[in-house]
């Protein structure tokens, strides 16, 4: 048997960071995250998408008492959050994904007033020029794995991860679930993997209590890709009551 260090020059370090959906966010969960960004290094962090839950524009019924906030809430929390990672990772490539909460803001646009669409921009407002961070609205490809905020939810954990892959036909890690769980596939030339996160935000928001319990975990990811051949290993870190193991250290939030 033969071990070896895994050499910097060699492998891409990336933190993957889940569903956030601002102002839902769960401030001890993301206490986590600001530790491991602090006491480790990451070549690149991938935010999957649905850091912003676009609530006032959504098309679902609405608390007024909360759409009343606005969408200038969320975006000033989102940018605090955004500045203290760049903060922490000053020479990381940051990467944030469109997810469907996202989505909302162009449809409202587009559906509400059309006008408007080239006036302003949410992405703008969150600084993104500024912090240098990448924005991507598609599938977003490092080596073999493929990042993207995922388009499928089924009923259990891992079950979404199945149905990307039957989709797809391709090694994924992706959000929108608020579930963890991986699923593998062998066929005679590879493995393939698909992976859910989980998410970063409260477990049982407003629109979710009549419907009993959300059945949603939260946690995040870290990924190391071969330079070379671009062959990954994913690592899970579930957080469960506000705790996390990490680098063999218990973090409870």
């Amino acid at each position: 048997m033969k071990t070896t260090n895994m050499s910097k020059e060699g492998r891409e370090k990336i933190l993957v960071i889940p569903d956030i959906h601002f102002p839902e966010q769960d401030e001890r969960a993301l206490e986590i995250i600001y530790h491991v960004l602090k006491n480790d290094t990451f070549d690149e962090i991938v935010q999957l998408g649905d850091m912003l839950d676009m609530y006032p524009i959504s098309s679902f019924s609405k608390d007024p008492e909360k759409v009343g906030l606005g969408l200038r809430n969320e975006i000033i929390m989102a940018r605090k959050f955004l500045t203290k990672v760049r903060r922490l990772q000053p020479k990381a490539k940051i990467t944030l994904l469109k997810g469907n909460h996202e989505a909302r803001f162009d449809r409202y646009v587009i559906d509400k007033a059309p006008g408007l669409a080239h006036l302003f921009d949410y992405r703008d407002l969150l600084g993104l020029k500024e912090l240098k961070i990448n924005y991507i609205e598609t599938i977003y490809k490092i080596g073999r794995l493929h990042f993207m905020h995922g388009v499928l939810v089924r009923a259990h954990s891992a079950y979404s991860c199945k149905a990307h892959f039957d989709k797809y036909n391709m090694s994924i890690i992706h959000g929108h679930t608020h579930r963890l769980g991986s699923f593998y596939k062998t066929n005679l030339d590879t493995t393939y993997t698909v992976h859910e996160l989980g998410c970063l935000c409260g477990l049982s928001p407003d629109y979710t209590k009549d419907k009993g319990v959300s059945n949603w975990q939260q946690g995040f990811g870290v990924v190391y890709i071969d330079k070379k051949s671009g062959w990954f290993f994913i690592v899970p870190f579930p957080i469960v009551n506000h705790t996390c193991i990490y680098k063999d250290k218990v973090i409870k939030a």
